[in-house]
């Protein structure tokens, strides 16, 4: 990749992780970048199990700075029904992990 390429990228993770991230990397006092995502559940098996539409069957980030990287998935091998539901606080994960890396 070129270095202009690598920088384009990051800057765009970086104004992610500082705009929507749920300012989960402000507390860590340098440059972070983050991706996130999730896999959403086909119409037919929200149906099937009366979800809603905004359940998932999981999440992941993947975040690095200069001295870092880290990856975190957390999903769910069976659908039941109150995981599905949950809210996951990406940001209180993300401060426990600037924590460790501080320390």
């Amino acid at each position: 990749m070129k270095d202009s390429s690598a920088y384009l990228v990051t800057n765009c993770l970086e104004y992610a992780a500082k705009n929507g991230f749920s300012g989960g990397t402000s507390g860590y006092g340098g440059t972070v970048a983050v991706k996130t995502g999730t896999s959403n559940y086909p119409e037919s098996v929200l149906k099937k199990h009366g979800l809603p539409s905004y359940a998932v069957n999981d999440l992941w980030s993947v975040a690095y700075t200069p001295e870092y990287s880290i990856a975190l998935w957390y999903g769910y091998d069976e659908i039941m029904h109150a995981l599905q539901m949950a809210k996951v606080n990406q940001s209180k994960i993300g401060r426990a992990v600037q924590q460790e890396c501080r320390d």
